[in-house]
């Protein structure tokens, strides 16, 4: 792989105030980032009726996909419809579900176990005017045990919580309240409640939060300031409310997506009308605090009739929303947006001029997209494969030896632990804004680095890594240094030696299943590796044993595990340190 370098920009003057804000101005400026390529798409479904509605597309533990909804197989009958295909969408099998009445798939996750439950409505079991239903399914689609729930009218949406149980929101049976229910590993109800008012209310998100409690999403035509708002209920962990919020404005405004946020505070996104310049409806955004008081909330959108389905955050703090635009009349297309963590808009794209709805967003391995819904014209189920938007987001270490006041890190650090699979083959461009204490440039096999004469401490680089030859396709990022005064300087060859403890940002984060972390050992040592909740609660022991020197990588499957921030905590001797990790569904 051929690199060229480019010379480190003329150190700005050391005042620190107006370095920062050159490095700000600098950072907006440089920040590009192309909109991801459409590689490849998939239809499911067959002609004579279609599919009506796609409720989920999962991301299996084994690989491939995982699409579920309902399909109409009759003039009259609709069944529960799962497909499940490989990691390029060829499908694998297909199973339906259901009696001679209607029901449909709404949500699906995966257990522990490696099976599936799905989130559903029936009109053919239980009570004639319909009632939640619930199927745990095997790999292969089987069903391993099935239930009706007479309290619920629909069951929207689950996830699994703690000690292998599962939370659900939807619509309560005999009335239009949102309902709320746990339940064990065998289906079995160990809590129901109702919330609502004089309107219509439904539940269309849960999180289990990080007390124990849960923060209950709920579309409300009784609270709120006219139309339909979005309602949050806040339970402790003994199922009390807590605190309760509304947003939204005269006009009908929705959410469908609720996420935990890096900074412990929350993230919702659906629709509004109320705020829309045009008083149609566009893609909306609400950044919460943990207390659900708005932090500060953004429009999005061009078309008439524009809805976000889906969020997720990313390791830098970036947001991506993904719904549906009909800003190509006369169908809609999926929308993709990407803003940071102020709401400034970083790059907005459209695919599939098929699609009436694009609900389910999935971050893939290679740092690309998956999207997935439903198409307008045939009415089938779609799987859009997209490509990624960056090259590499990059945290070297957070300390790095040091003589004569020069730090260095071999190029082949770059190459090997941080820069995305899919560039490997390209030819990059490595440039730097200097820090207030610190300058770096690239020499042909190492990346130098001299701190200030005498200067220890912390400090940071602006690094953009950008494709040759490309005005767009590039990433900036942040690489946050410690100068420390300890040992002498390798040897070239020695250079993929560790010359100190480190724990480095786990790739890639948030994740929606598997994500890897890497570790730095400069002598032998017996180290352990464990996932912990916030409230320090353990999760899982990834390492716990001697491990020799080098560079090492360990895996975390979190699967199973709900969505949510968590530590991983590296301990080596007297070194400790940790980092967060996102689930995001």
């Amino acid at each position: 792989m051929e690199m060229s370098a480019q010379e480190p920009a003329e150190k700005k003057p050391l005042v620190k105030m107006f370095l920062k804000l050159i490095i700000t101005i600098l950072l907006l400026v440089s920040s590009a980032y192309s909109q991801p390529d459409s590689l490849w798409g998939r239809t499911y479904g067959f002609d004579e009726f279609g599919a009506e509605h796609i409720g989920e597309v999962i991301q299996p533990e084994e690989g491939g996909f995982l699409l579920a909804g309902y399909y109409r197989r009759h003039e009259h009958r609709y069944d529960i419809y799962v497909v499940r295909t490989d990691e390029m969408g060829d499908t694998l099998w297909t199973r339906f579900y259901g009696g001679d009445d209607r029901d449909n798939g709404e949500d699906i996750i995966q257990i522990e176990n490696g099976d599936f439950i799905l989130a559903c409505y029936t009109e053919s079991y239980g009570l004639e005017s319909g009632n939640g239903y619930i199927m745990q399914i095997d790999s292969d689609g089987e069903i391993v045990w099935d239930r009706t729930y007479q309290e619920a009218l629909y069951l929207l949406k689950i996830i699994s919580i703690t000690d292998n149980r599962y939370a659900l929101v939807g619509i309560a049976n005999g009335s239009w309240d949102a309902i709320f229910m746990i339940i064990d590993e065998d289906g079995d109800v160990i809590f129901s409640e109702t919330y609502g008012g004089d309107g219509g209310e439904f539940g269309r998100g849960v999180l289990q939060t990080e007390d124990g409690g849960y923060l209950l999403l709920i579309a409300s035509n009784s609270f709120g300031n006219g139309g339909y708002d979005p309602y949050l209920v806040k339970l402790d962990a003994e199922y009390e409310i807590e605190w309760t919020n509304t947003y939204g404005g005269e006009n009908d405004d929705g959410c469908f997506s609720i996420i935990p946020t890096l900074d412990g505070g929350y993230a919702l996104a659906g629709y509004t009308e109320s705020f829309s310049e045009r008083g149609d409806d566009d893609y909306w955004f609400i950044k919460i605090d943990e207390n659900g008081e708005e932090q500060w909330s953004q429009v999005y959108g061009e078309g008439l009739d524009d809805k976000c389905y889906n969020i997720v955050q990313l390791a830098n703090g970036d947001f991506i929303l993904a719904g549906s635009s009909d800003r190509v009349a006369p169908y809609h297309q999926c929308g993709l947006i990407r803003i940071d963590n102020n709401g400034g808009l970083i790059w907005e794209a459209y695919y599939w001029q098929r699609c009436y709805r694009c609900n389910s967003l999935i971050l893939t391995d290679d740092g690309g997209y998956m999207l997935g819904g439903g198409t307008y014209i045939d009415d089938n189920f779609f799987l859009l494969k997209l490509g990624t938007d960056m090259l590499a987001w990059i945290q070297p270490p957070d300390s790095s030896f040091m003589e004569n006041t020069v730090l260095a890190y071999p190029i082949t650090y770059f190459l090997d632990y941080l820069i995305t699979d899919v560039y490997r083959d390209s030819v990059l461009t490595f440039s730097f804004i200097d820090g207030e204490h610190i300058s770096g440039e690239f020499t042909e096999d190492s990346l130098i680095i001299t701190p200030v004469e005498d200067w220890f401490g912390l400090d940071s680089l602006l690094l953009t890594v950008a494709e040759a030859d490309s005005e767009t396709n590039c990433d900036t990022t942040w690489l946050w240094l410690t100068v420390t005064e300890n040992t002498s300087t390798p040897i070239p060859d020695e250079l993929q030696i560790p010359t100190a403890f480190f724990l480095s940002d786990a790739s890639p984060n948030p994740f929606n299943s598997t994500t890897s972390i890497a570790y730095n050992l400069p002598a032998p040592e017996w180290i352990t590796v464990k996932i912990l909740d916030l409230s320090g609660r353990e999760i899982a022991t990834l390492v716990n044993g001697m491990s020799e020197v080098g560079n090492h990588h360990v895996h975390w499957n979190g699967l199973n595990t709900p969505s949510g921030v968590y530590v991983c905590r590296m301990e080596a001797g007297s070194f400790t340190k940790s980092i967060k990790l996102a689930i995001v569904r």
